[in-house]
């Protein structure tokens, strides 16, 4: 029995020993459960009997402890329901459809569902610490005007810097002209030149007549610049010319819309002004003569076409002005013979890379660009 009682002591005495050592928080206490012990509560503000003080669904610890926790979002704040400020709670933009329950029964408080809205589509997210997530310009809040989480109606998709997918920003359709929030990345976002007039971001064609509304609107800037047509106005979905940049030693492209399937446009231009002149066969053309012309490509079945990109000529300088109409034939049309909107175009220097071709062109080579 001695012996025994001699073995215990050498035994215990140590573990005792090193119990003293461990650090005072490793004992330290998390009342409520949360993951975040009482000390550290009670020095930053939160509840230590709640488990969710701000009450947006994710736990004070999980906000609190970015490493290990659910969210593994480093800078959430467990005292704000709405970190980043754009209208929609830390729990919906991390796509959460429930709560902490708490413990009522030894008074610890849980998520106050009265105050916590649910993700109605928890298969999308958006950042809680970034007010503008796709960089349209807008905040979270106005693109989810009811704060759930879901794309739904009338809504933008605060993920989509374009919804509708016109390359147009949902905040440029809308007229913004100043980010709303301060996490725009101001690289990406496009100030409307014209907020006077807006676009429908839930419709490629806002005027519904036919053209894309980045047709109308070329340079995608919000304002009706020369050259270009209405996107609210269906009255100007005609046949539509649209040149891609022309830079000194590159390439130039130019596009058709709104012409009649498989007709034929023949691309004139002149080096001295607009017009008009006289063309004959009762057309009149606003460009000055002597009028030049490209060999002639046949649009698609939809009235649309490409010519280009050709060589820019050697003889064509920065800050040279050529301007540029089309003219469509159509043999089985009355009349037969329709011209473009004229576009006039100042030579640039070139930036770098010649620009990719634009997704929503059909290119059709053909033909050699020589003017004069």
């Amino acid at each position: 029995m001695g012996i025994c009682n001699k073995d215990m002591k050498n035994t215990i005495i140590p573990l005792l020993f090193a119990l003293f050592l461990l650090p005072v928080a490793s004992f330290a206490q998390d009342t409520d459960l949360d993951g975040l012990d009482d000390t550290t509560e009670a020095t930053i503000g939160t509840d230590p009997m709640d488990q969710d003080t701000d009450d947006d669904g994710l736990s004070d610890g999980e906000e609190y402890h970015a490493n290990g926790s659910a969210t593994g979002i480093v800078g959430l704040d467990p005292l704000m329901l709405d970190t980043d400020g754009d209208g929609v709670q830390d729990g919906t933009e991390l796509g959460l459809t429930s709560g902490w329950t708490g413990d009522p029964w030894n008074g610890i408080a849980g998520t106050e569902i009265a105050i916590f809205i649910v993700d109605a589509d928890p298969s999308t997210t958006t950042d809680p610490l970034d007010d503008d997530s796709d960089d349209d310009g807008m905040l979270e809040g106005e693109e989810d005007n009811n704060f759930n989480g879901e794309v739904k109606g009338l809504e933008t998709d605060p993920n989509l810097f374009d919804t509708d997918g016109d390359t147009i920003g949902d905040g440029l359709e809308l007229g913004v002209v100043t980010p709303t929030g301060t996490g725009t990345d101001m690289n990406l976002f496009i100030p409307d030149a014209d907020p006077s007039t807006t676009t429908n971001p839930l419709r490629g064609d806002t005027d519904q007549a036919g053209l894309w509304d980045n047709i109308e609107d070329w340079n995608v800037n919000g304002a009706i610049d020369t050259g270009e047509s209405d996107p609210n106005d269906p009255a100007d979905d005609t046949l539509m010319l649209r040149i891609d940049p022309i830079y000194e030693g590159g390439d130039a492209t130019f596009h058709i819309y709104g012409g009649n399937s498989r007709t034929w446009l023949y691309l004139c231009y002149s080096l001295v002004g607009a017009g008009p002149s006289n063309a004959g066969a009762g057309l009149v053309l606003e460009l000055s003569t002597p009028i030049g012309q490209l060999a002639p490509f046949q649009l698609n079945s939809r009235g649309e076409g490409s010519l280009g990109p050709l060589p820019v000529p050697a003889t064509i300088l920065i800050d040279d002005q050529v301007w540029f109409q089309g003219v469509e034939f159509d043999m089985w049309s009355t009349p037969n013979i329709k011209a473009t909107n004229m576009v006039p175009v100042t030579v640039e220097q070139m930036p770098g890379p010649p620009p990719p071709p634009r997704p929503d062109m059909v290119l059709i080579a053909g033909g050699t660009f020589e003017m004069g």
